[in-house]
């Protein structure tokens, strides 16, 4: 069984290897370019946080956004069996335990600074 705190703990490692690496920033400026930002947000079991992206940094915040540009809810063993390759995301929103709402397009450059940082948050 996976460890949501595990999880959080990985997402909140995952935003300072962001901070300290000037490839995964150089991807955010492209990524941004023309935007003041983007929100992502995650519901992983009972707890929610989401990552603030801006052209020159990310932060982590606990607790929802009321204006996300894009929201995973999973359970904590979905999210671990999609990063770990366990189990395609497609099969996962298959069986309703992954939900991928609003700008999922904004998945492929979270994925691209996420291997660029060298971080993966996994339970």
């Amino acid at each position: 069984m996976a460890d949501v705190k595990k999880i959080i703990e990985g997402f909140k490692n995952l935003v300072d290897a962001i901070n300290k690496s000037d490839s995964a920033k150089s991807i955010l400026r492209n990524w941004l370019k023309g935007y003041v930002g983007r929100i992502h947000m995650f519901e992983i079991d009972d707890r929610k946080f989401h990552i603030i992206f801006w052209p020159d940094k990310a932060k982590f915040v606990d607790g929802e956004s009321h204006t996300p540009d894009l929201v995973i809810r999973a359970t904590a063993d979905a999210w671990t069996d999609m990063v770990t390759g366990k189990k395609k995301w497609s099969d996962l929103l298959g069986e309703g335990t992954l939900f991928i709402i609003g700008a999922a397009n904004e998945i492929q450059p979270f994925i691209q600074i996420a291997m660029t940082a060298g971080v993966i948050p996994s339970g």
